[in-house]
């Protein structure tokens, strides 16, 4: 591998540039004027400057680079792009910018991932990537550029010029890092910017997580409402939003009690739009869970309640197979199913909470107790058990306060001798719970 340090002269005085050999690469050469152009993102059909016929041809290809301030720094840099090339990770550094790379890549994205995702992925770039490094160029971007930009979206990044979310900051770096994989692979960047950025942390979120007793007291007071049964299954399976509302009846055995979520219904745009489950690298996950008792009959019970429905719509009735529908048979909002949660919350007395609050009750419920985590994380569709323990387990302070009073009587025993308390003897006010908090350890 050769390569080599020469000066140039400019009005800024002395600065240096490398030149290298990359090896053989793909070009075209024209016929008439034997002008080449290296292969690159778009092929040419005829020659640039006559217009003349262009053949595929292989060739040695030199790079240069220039910029460098001292010898030493070229010598520096020549030495790791010689490396680079010797271990095949070189590759021209493309001249798109940042924000004309994001549009190539969401329109391939568009094929391999889900449409909720690329909706995503679409309003991040323009709402918080283009704006502030848009214009850069893509093969420019450094670690410390990005976390600018991280730091930039934590004091002004929303909407509003306020803060933005720890939680939205991390989407952020999470897009850039798949994208930025797929310019290392297309051969667009020589390495990934972001692989030694570690990315944002979310901090806690403040959802409220609702205790048994308050599940039960809201199911209560829903009693009587025509999507009283959807609450029920999600809270007593932890399914998704979007997993209730894009139930089928043919996903549904009554007679064995279980029922299979095949798909969700989710947001596209703000449009209604079926896709399938949450999964691990985009694999579809379809899982089954069984029933207790109760919701089985109250599924029945909405099963017949709904063809009532059918038959007093009659004609007008739309059949879309769905478990929980408008009285017409029409699917319902996912925002509408929202608005109509809270609305049942403040009814009912209770703490605020989001409707994804009753899939963190059932998880946090079900481990304080002791249930295994690979059960639970089966039930949920998480893709990794460790999932569960980071973000479903909460200690309410009920729960902290009698783990104290349980590690206080642990040693208060230990200096006067006498019987080393059990837990139970604590107890987990205010259900009467035999196990303590799982930890993470």
């Amino acid at each position: 591998m050769r390569g080599t340090v020469r000066p140039r002269k400019g009005r800024r005085g002395v600065s240096y540039e490398i030149v290298y050999d990359v090896g053989e690469q793909p070009c075209l050469r024209c016929v008439a004027c034997k002008h080449r152009e290296w292969l690159g993102r778009t092929r040419l059909t005829e020659c640039p400057k006559c217009g003349g016929e262009l053949v595929d041809r292989v060739e040695r290809r030199q790079h240069f680079e220039g910029g460098f301030r001292t010898k030493k720094a070229a010598e520096t840099a020549l030495a790791k792009a010689i490396n680079r090339v010797e271990e095949k990770e070189w590759s021209k550094p493309s001249q798109a910018t940042v924000a004309e790379f994001l549009t190539e890549w969401l329109a391939a994205a568009a094929l391999t991932r889900k449409a909720n995702t690329i909706s995503q992925y679409r309003m991040i770039a323009r709402v918080y990537v283009n704006p502030r490094i848009g214009t850069r160029r893509l093969a420019a971007l450094r670690p410390p550029q990005l976390l600018a930009l991280y730091g930039d979206l934590r004091t002004s990044g929303s909407r509003t010029g306020g803060p933005l979310a720890e939680k939205t900051v991390r989407h952020v770096h999470t897009m850039l890092r798949r994208a930025f994989e797929d310019a290392v692979d297309w051969g667009y960047l020589p390495r990934n910017p972001l692989v030694k950025v570690q990315g944002p942390r979310p901090e806690p979120g403040d959802l409220t997580v609702w205790r048994p007793s308050e599940v039960a007291v809201f199911l209560e007071s829903v009693a009587d409402d025509r999507l009283a049964v959807a609450f029920r299954l999600i809270a007593f399976t932890g399914c998704r939003r979007g997993e209730a509302l894009g139930l089928r009846w043919s996903d549904v055995d009554l007679t064995a009690g279980r029922v299979t979520f095949r798909q969700a219904l989710t947001l596209v745009d703000n449009v209604p739009a079926f896709e399938t489950p949450k999964s691990r690298k985009g694999k579809p996950k379809v899982r089954t869970v069984s029933l207790d008792a109760a919701t089985i009959r109250a599924l029945a019970q909405h099963r017949d309640r709904q063809c009532q429905e059918r038959r007093a719509w009659s004609d007008a009735w739309r059949d879309t197979g769905l478990v929980f529908t408008l009285e017409d048979g029409t699917l319902i909002h996912p925002d509408s199913f929202r608005r109509h949660f809270t609305r049942q919350v403040a009814a009912a007395g209770l703490p605020p909470t989001k409707l994804h609050g009753l899939r963190h009750a059932y998880a946090t419920m079900l481990l304080a107790r002791g249930v295994p985590t690979k059960v639970v994380s089966e039930r949920l569709g998480h893709a990794d058990p460790t999932i569960t323990m980071t973000i479903y387990q909460h200690v309410t302070a009920e729960d902290d306060a009698a783990v104290a009073e349980f590690g206080a009587a642990l040693l208060g025993s230990s200096e006067d001798g006498s019987r080393q308390p059990r837990w139970r003897d604590v107890g987990m006010a205010p259900e009467d719970g035999e196990a303590p908090p799982q930890g993470r350890g």
